[in-house]
């Protein structure tokens, strides 16, 4: 009995460990941003077109132990989903309240430490948010024309390598 709500303390503590943790993590956060999803960044893709039935035995046992582990991956993968999801929603959910409560507060306190700023130095710190915002929307765009190059190169060399596979295929 003893170990039973020693091990359930455990449990307690453990989640509520990763719930204050996430929390903190949250409010470590600068104000509007999120932390990006967790996603699964694999793009292989698991039923890739498999060649015409072979004659040997053995290639048939491999093509069933292929689809066996494909058939584990997905269901694992879907497990991940199922059980991450939640945790991402609370996780959005905390988020979305907090920041609710912050921004009235944040707003105040900017509010006041401006009305004790001189009018010269209020102008300063309107042309200095407006350069960096400026930056910022340079560099998002700079980042995402990054990004559409090299998923347009990792596209040609996978279509490459695709045509390349289906070629040897045609030679057998």
């Amino acid at each position: 009995m003893r170990a039973s709500s020693s091990r359930t303390f455990l449990v307690t503590l453990l989640v509520l460990t990763g719930i204050v943790s996430a929390v903190g993590v949250l409010l470590a956060l600068p104000a509007g941003k999120a932390p990006n999803p967790i996603h699964d960044t694999n793009t292989q893709k698991l039923n890739a077109p498999t060649p015409a039935p072979a004659s040997n035995p053995a290639d048939a046992e491999r093509r069933g132990a292929i689809q066996e582990l494909d058939d584990q991956i997905k269901a694992l993968r879907e497990t991940y989903k199922s059980q991450v999801d939640p945790l991402e929603a609370q996780v959005k959910s905390l988020r979305e309240k907090f920041e609710a409560d912050l921004k009235p507060l944040q707003d105040q306190r900017t509010q006041l430490v401006e009305e004790g700023q001189s009018p010269d130095l209020k102008s300063l710190n309107e042309q200095e948010a407006g350069q960096i915002a400026d930056i910022d929307t340079r560099e998002k765009a700079d980042i995402d024309g990054v990004r559409k190059k090299y998923d347009d190169e990792k596209k040609q060399i996978r279509d490459s390598f695709a045509q390349k596979r289906h070629d040897l295929m045609a030679k057998k």
